[in-house]
């Protein structure tokens, strides 16, 4: 009985280890599925932000550069108003974003400065709109100062896709 025994033993451990091998197989592979999409959906979130948050920075210095000239203060006040809004929304696309970065503390540090930075260009931005309203020959000194509040935006999105690709 014993050499029958052993070999079923055997058989039975090994039907084990088998079954612990397959559950470890789809166990990884899921999360390799998880992983993934995270990844995909931190890249695509950060690209479009960045790409809808210079396409708002062209618009609004196409605006405030045409101020006085081929727009007036009404035109330029209604125009950068919308400006404004779609910045707020990015804003909160950022914000709500935010999650997808909280296990890696460099991506999290560089999503909280990217969070206080959009800020600090809102108010530029408003600044300049309001500016350019009252005087349109002060719009473009007002630009220059939003202009370099988006360069330090630009540089720390740029930073975070960087940071993102190296994670993929």
């Amino acid at each position: 009985t014993k050499i029958t025994a052993l070999p079923a033993l055997a058989l039975v451990c090994l039907v084990a280890v088998g079954g612990l091998f397959v559950y470890t197989v789809r166990d990884q592979g899921q999360l390799l599925v998880r992983m993934e999409t995270e990844n995909v959906s931190r890249s695509r979130v950060i690209s479009q932000v960045f790409g809808d948050l210079s396409q708002n920075h062209l618009e609004a210095s196409r605006l405030l550069g045409a101020a006085g000239e081929e727009i007036d203060e009404e035109k330029l006040y209604e125009d950068g108003s919308q400006r404004i809004e779609r910045l707020q929304e990015l804003e909160s696309t950022l914000g709500e974003a935010s999650r997808l970065f909280e296990r890696d503390p460099t991506e999290r540090d560089i999503v909280a400065a990217l969070v206080t930075e959009v800020a600090v260009y809102r108010q530029a931005l408003i600044t300049a709109i309001e500016m350019g309203v009252v005087d349109t020959d002060i719009a473009a000194s007002e630009l220059a100062l939003a202009n370099v509040s988006y360069n330090i935006l630009s540089a720390k999105i740029l930073a975070l896709i960087s940071l993102t690709n190296e994670a993929n």
